[in-house]
């Protein structure tokens, strides 16, 4: 058993137990004559020892295996008083209960097989969501999104191991000439469709992790008025005094959904003083550091050699060139030609800090390039997982070990070897195949209650 919701003080507070003796533990807590499965009943909860009233509560009973876990299970609203949370939880421990340990209530319910291990997975991703967008991903894999396009590959695999297993087991018999190039070609479709999945999550690891974008930029083209209008408040000081940020700043927010850490950098010159050097080292190892670059020029004016060397990042780093001031010029920006000459490839947008002008278009322009101009939101899959990531790669790899032993005629034993441990490793995504550590890596990383 184990408090649900967060610790500390509130309205109302949901304390869930789960186990075979759940009905019992109730009984004796509670004075209702009996308690309908999966209706709210509003019920005094006593002290087993003392009898004394702790709190009226609502009761709510899940026999098993009609529940979230498997098991008989019970959830206790009770006033949010850290004072009565404490009794209650007390009556249970004397009543035999223990306290759950981290993401306990879900590891039963994958044990039980009310959900695989990517399904338990999403629910840590769901509860740890800080936007619409990640939410929505970690439900539709909570829903079993990925787990329902791993199935028809598994699936297949199993075919092929069948086929194979046939030419060992009855060598000796007539039993045909087993197609080799069909079954190698059913591989190469696997491992087509693992690669794409796999080339999903250079961008979902954004989606789950976030990323860190620097505004860089020589003084006073404006880079603070855009770190200010992306942020959609007034975190950093703006004048019209060149060098008026001598540090980092930096603040979270989201771009289209995807958590960002976002910096404002000093601006990149000559410097004028030990300070302001200290500052633009700061802004240099920030620029290193960044996953995108926003390389800020001003239109109004003409591009210079502190440009170009910013520009010259953009060769071996992701970022957009981002023209600012547009309110100011009419025009097309001065070697604006230039600059896409320079960096080929990096997109450019025209904004205005002050007016909001072109701000939309650059958080688009940031989402394209995070997932390399995949259409956000889109029904394939984005793994978002490490672990799901390196299960596909080592699947291929074993795969494409497979397919070559069949293409070399080697005996039926090396592919089968091979393709074994494929199905193994992609069973690992689910669960269907996993080792106690994993289980104890995956789950300590959830909260108690859950």
């Amino acid at each position: 058993m184990a408090l649900a919701t967060a610790p500390g003080r509130s309205a109302l507070a949901v304390i869930r137990a789960s186990g075979p003796d759940v009905a019992g533990f109730l009984h004796r807590m509670t004075n209702a004559a009996s308690l309908q499965p999966r209706h709210a009943t509003l019920a005094d909860l006593r002290h087993p020892a003392s009898g004394e009233k702790i709190d009226q509560c609502v009761v709510q009973f899940f026999p098993c295996p009609h529940s979230y876990t498997g098991e008989d299970l019970c959830e206790i609203s009770c006033h949010g008083s850290p004072v009565l949370i404490t009794r209650l939880l007390e009556a249970f421990l004397i009543l035999g209960a223990r306290l759950a340990e981290p993401g306990e209530f879900t590891l039963r319910a994958f044990l039980n097989g009310k959900i695989d291990l990517a399904q338990a997975e999403a629910v840590r991703d769901l509860v740890e969501a800080q936007t619409e967008f990640q939410a929505r991903i970690a439900r539709e894999q909570l829903e079993g999104k990925l787990s329902t396009a791993l199935q028809p590959l598994k699936q297949t695999l199993v075919e092929v191991i069948s086929y194979l297993e046939t030419a060992v087991e009855f060598v000796e018999d007539d039993v045909g000439e087993i197609p080799r190039a069909a079954q190698a070609a059913k591989l190469h479709q696997i491992c087509e469709a693992l690669e794409r999945m796999e080339a999903s999550y250079s961008f979902g690891k954004f989606v789950h992790d976030g990323f860190q974008l620097a505004i860089i930029g020589r003084p006073n083209v404006g880079k603070s008025s855009l770190f200010n209008a992306l942020l959609r408040s007034d975190r950093a000081i703006v004048t019209e005094i060149p060098g008026t940020t001598r540090d980092l700043i930096t603040e979270s927010m989201h771009v289209e959904g995807i958590p960002v850490r976002l910096i404002d950098t000093a601006g990149i010159r000559a410097p004028a003083d030990r300070v302001e050097q200290i500052g633009i080292e700061r802004s240099h190892q920030a620029a290193g550091d960044a996953d995108v670059l926003l390389v800020v020029l001003d239109t109004s004016s003409a591009l210079t050699i502190e440009d170009e060397q910013l520009l010259n990042r953009l060769q071996s780093q992701p970022g957009i060139i981002v023209w600012n001031k547009i309110d100011l010029a009419s025009d097309a920006p001065p070697f604006e030609s230039s600059s896409e000459d320079q960096t080929p490839g990096a997109a450019v947008v025209r904004v205005s800090a002050l007016t909001g002008e072109g701000l939309d278009e650059l958080r688009q322009a940031i989402c394209r390039l995070l997932s390399q101009n995949a259409i956000v939101g889109q029904q394939g899959i984005i793994v978002t997982n490490l672990r799901h990531r390196n299960c596909m790669a080592q699947t291929r790899a074993n795969l494409e070990e497979g397919s070559r032993a069949l293409k070399e005629n080697l005996s039926e034993e090396f592919a089968l070897y091979h393709i074994r441990s494929g199905l193994q490793r992609l069973g690992e995504i689910t669960g269907e195949t996993t080792v106690e550590d994993i289980l104890d890596k995956i789950f300590s990383t959830f909260c108690i209650g859950k």
